[in-house]
C-alpha cells in the first residue's frame, strides 16, 4: 500500500509544527471552513473542518456541547484529511519500517504529538492553543473514533486545566455520580446503559473528565456511548438509535444519547464513588466495600494507556483521586433493576457500607 505519509524529514519540533500548518492551510486554502465552539468545564473549544465529510463523522460527539462562538477561544483544532496535504514524516519516529497502527509520541512540555503510522496524527502547540489534526481519509474514520474523537488534545490540555481525562464511564443523580471503571468486558457500559434506562443522569460512558479540587467532581465531554453487540438484546427501546447498524466483527454499536435523550445528560455531577463492576452470573446486584488500590488498579492502567503522553501527571491524579474518594466494588448480578438500586444507593450517598 502506498504511503500516505510524505517522506522527508524536517528539523526541529517547532520547525515541524510550521510544516504542519503549512499542510492545513494547503487543505482550507480555496474551501469554507466549517466551525463547532464548543465548551467543556469552563474552557472553550473551536473545532475548525476543513471539509464537511470531517464535520459530519466528528462533530456529532460534540453536539450537545456546542456554545457561542467567542473571539478568541482558549484551544482551537484544525482538522483535515486526505493525502493531497498529508504531513511530513514526523523527525522523532523511529527508525525503519513499523507496522501500520503503531504509535510514536513526542514531548517537550511546550509541544506535544501522536503520529499513528500511515493514517493519523494529532498536535498541540501549547503556547498558542492551537492543535492539528490529520487523517488519511474522512472515509475510513472508524465508528468508536467518531465516538470519541481528539481525544488526545483534551487529555493534554485539560490536564493542564486540572482535569484528567479517563477511561470509565459515569452516571448519577443531581446528588452525586459514580465512576464506574474496569477492564473491557467488566460490565461497565450495560451498567451504564441499565442506569440511564431506568432514569439516571449520564456523564459519560468511556471517556470522563475527572477534577479533585475544590471538590471531587466528573465532567461530561462526549454525548456517545458504545455497547458490545451480544448486549443489544438487553436495552430493545436502544436498538432504534444505533449510529452504526452495520458492523464490522467485534465492532462495538454506537449511541449518540445527545439526540435521542439530550436532557438526560449531566454537563458536571459531584463524584461521590468510584465504582468497579464485576460479572457474577448471581440474579441479585450486591456491594462491597473497595481499597484505594484496588480502585487504581482498575482506573489508571487503561487510561495511561489509552492517552499518550503526561502518563506520570495522570497517574498522580488518578492515584489521589482513588485515595480521597470512597471505592465499592459492584457485584453484578443479572437483574438490571437490583443494579440501578445500588448505583443509585452509592451516588447518593445512602449505602450503608
Amino acid at each position: 500500500m502506498t504511503s500516505a505519509i510524505r517522506t522527508r524529514p524536517v528539523g526541529t519540533a517547532r520547525d515541524y509544527l510550521a510544516e504542519v500548518r503549512s499542510c492545513w492551510e494547503g487543505a482550507r486554502a480555496g474551501r469554507d471552513t466549517i466551525e463547532l465552539d464548543v465548551g467543556v468545564a469552563g474552557v472553550a473549544v473551536r473545532l475548525c473542518f476543513a471539509e464537511p465529510a470531517l464535520h459530519a463523522r466528528l462533530a456529532p460527539a460534540f453536539e450537545h456541547r456546542r456554545t457561542t462562538s467567542r473571539p478568541d477561544p482558549d484551544l482551537s483544532i484544525m482538522i483535515w484529511a486526505g493525502r493531497d496535504h498529508a504531513i511530513p514524516t514526523p523527525p522523532w519516529c523511529r527508525p525503519g519500517p513499523v507496522l501500520r497502527g503503531s504509535l510514536d509520541h513526542y514531548s517537550d512540555g511546550a509541544r506535544q504529538m501522536v503520529f499513528r503510522h500511515e493514517n493519523r496524527f494529532s498536535a498541540l502547540d501549547h503556547a498558542s492553543g492551537t492543535g492539528f489534526q490529520w487523517y488519511d481519509d474522512a472515509a475510513r474514520i472508524s465508528s468508536a473514533e467518531a465516538a470519541n474523537p481528539l481525544r488526545y488534545f483534551f487529555h493534554w490540555w485539560m490536564l493542564r486545566e486540572g482535569h484528567a481525562l479517563c477511561h470509565a464511564a459515569s452516571v448519577g443523580t443531581p446528588a452525586g455520580a459514580v465512576l464506574i471503571c474496569g477492564a473491557s468486558g467488566a460490565g461497565k457500559s450495560t451498567t451504564t446503559l441499565a442506569c440511564v434506562d431506568a432514569g439516571l443522569l449520564y456523564v459519560g460512558d468511556d471517556l470522563v473528565l475527572v477534577r479533585r479540587e475544590p471538590e471531587a467532581r466528573v465532567v461530561n465531554l462526549y454525548g456517545s456511548a458504545k455497547l458490545n453487540a451480544d448486549c443489544l438484546p438487553l436495552f430493545p427501546r436502544w436498538a432504534a438509535h444505533v449510529d452504526n447498524p452495520v458492523r464490522a466483527p467485534g465492532e462495538k454499536a454506537v449511541f449518540f444519547l445527545n439526540r435521542f435523550l439530550p436532557d438526560r445528560i449531566a454537563s458536571s455531577l459531584p463524584l461521590a464513588a468510584i465504582v468497579l463492576p464485576q460479572i457474577t452470573g448471581r440474579r441479585l446486584t450486591t456491594v462491597e466495600r473497595a481499597s484505594p488500590a484496588a480502585c487504581l488498579r482498575s482506573l489508571a492502567p487503561s487510561s495511561v494507556m489509552q492517552l499518550c503522553g503526561d502518563g506520570p501527571a495522570l497517574l498522580r491524579e488518578l492515584a489521589q483521586l482513588a485515595r480521597e474518594v470512597p471505592g465499592y466494588a459492584l457485584k453484578l448480578g443479572t437483574d438490571q433493576a437490583s443494579t440501578v438500586e445500588a448505583v443509585t444507593a452509592i451516588a447518593s450517598g445512602r449505602s450503608s457500607l
